[in-house]
């Protein structure tokens, strides 16, 4: 081989070399940022405690650069490295002005995520949009973070975590106001509708709270917490709709005068009260809804001994009491002390009374006519 050709050759790979190592060193380059991002994540989800604020400020540092790293480890299990996550996103987002188009960027991207992050992924993924959804008077949440955070709502709503459910329900909570469109309403209509039948009781507490709210139009969906085998779902149930005729007659909210805890016994006590009623009518009321007949009759002693009560009100409702022997005394009552608007119900009881001994008490008190003009009752107003 000629010595030119040879000495050609060898200038020709060492051309080529040359242009590959500087290729390689531009890729290096330019992915050196890249590889420090993976770097900085990976050491911030192994993070123990004591090292964990030094790695989140080194993700602050690297900014929206790191955020699609993170976002990959909210889909692992590690319910540690997902905290640590949230924890290095938050820090982020935290230096994000309100109104900046980087915090819709990223809740879009937890929102078309959520459903494939992992149950630590998911709550750690509510927390950060309900960071990205807090704004100011002059910068509130705009059309596109309320569209993402709708989208994660309806998404929340079918996960069947506690937690994830417990960090939605905040989220919602926070949403609910002049701003919210139909569709966030009707997503959190759907997240209040399934978290009152949550298995965690704080959750029903909650969803309590949120189906009161009256933009959502739920006080209906929420009287059936009232029989709650916990005390504090069966308080935030009262106090929703104790007050709220239209939702819980007076007479149905009476019973929970002998709730077996106090603080709902007292709040039905409020209730009833701010509906008008005095408190003999609410001392009343206790008799008359008590679980013991012999109770129930001391109304009767009772409107002998009160002047300003309308006895008719009260003697009919104890006519449909279901102890024969109270109905029988009633109608005694009724006779004795002269309460003529009674007859009607007496004329019923005669002929439908399911005991032969009250029908019979009836009768013979109607066909007697011993209705006297006067009696100890006398002419009163006042109604319960």
């Amino acid at each position: 081989m000629e010595p030119r050709r040879v000495f050609g050759n060898r200038k020709l790979l060492a051309s080529l070399t040359a242009c590959g190592l500087l290729i390689l060193a531009t890729m290096a380059w330019l992915e050196r940022s890249s590889l420090w991002a993976w770097y900085c994540v990976h050491k911030l989800a192994a993070a123990k405690a004591a090292e964990l604020q030094i790695w989140a400020e080194r993700i602050v540092a690297l900014d929206i650069a790191a955020v699609p790293k993170l976002l990959d480890y909210l889909s692992r299990a590690d319910a540690a490295a997902c905290r640590n996550t949230e924890a290095g996103l938050l820090e982020i987002v935290r230096q994000w002005e309100p109104g900046d188009p980087r915090r819709a960027d990223l809740a879009h991207s937890l929102a078309a995520r959520f459903a494939t992050f992992s149950v630590p992924g998911q709550q750690a993924a509510l927390t950060i949009q309900a960071n990205l959804m807090q704004g100011t008077a002059a910068n509130p949440p705009g059309l596109d973070l309320l569209r993402a955070t709708t989208r994660m709502l309806v998404e929340a709503s079918s996960v069947s975590d506690t937690e994830v459910r417990s960090r939605a329900l905040v989220l919602a909570a926070g949403l609910i106001g002049s701003s919210s469109g139909p569709e966030m309403l009707r997503a959190c209509r759907k997240l209040a509708q399934t978290c009152l039948g949550d298995e965690a009781a704080a959750n029903r507490v909650q969803a309590i709270s949120l189906a009161a709210r009256p933009e959502l139009g739920m006080l209906k969906a929420i009287p059936s917490l009232l029989t709650d085998s916990v005390p504090e779902v069966r308080r935030a149930a009262l106090l929703a709709v104790g007050t709220t005729r239209a939702v819980l007659n007076t007479d149905d909210l009476l019973a929970w005068l002998h709730d077996p805890d106090p603080g709902v016994r007292e709040l039905c006590e409020k209730a009833l009260l701010s509906r008008g009623l005095r408190d003999e009518h609410v001392k009343l009321g206790r008799l008359m809804t008590d679980s013991r007949p012999g109770v129930r009759l001391q109304v009767l002693d009772r409107l002998r001994r009160v002047n300003d009560l309308e006895p008719g009100i009260w003697l009919r409702r104890l006519s449909h009491d279901p102890a024969a022997a109270v109905r029988a005394a009633t109608i005694r009552a009724a006779v004795e002390d002269a309460v003529g608007n009674l007859s009607d119900r007496l004329q019923q009881m005669a002929q439908n009374d399911p005991s032969p001994s009250v029908r019979q008490l009836a009768q013979y008190y109607l066909t007697a006519q011993q209705i006297v003009p006067a009696g100890a009752f006398g002419e009163r107003s006042s109604r319960p």
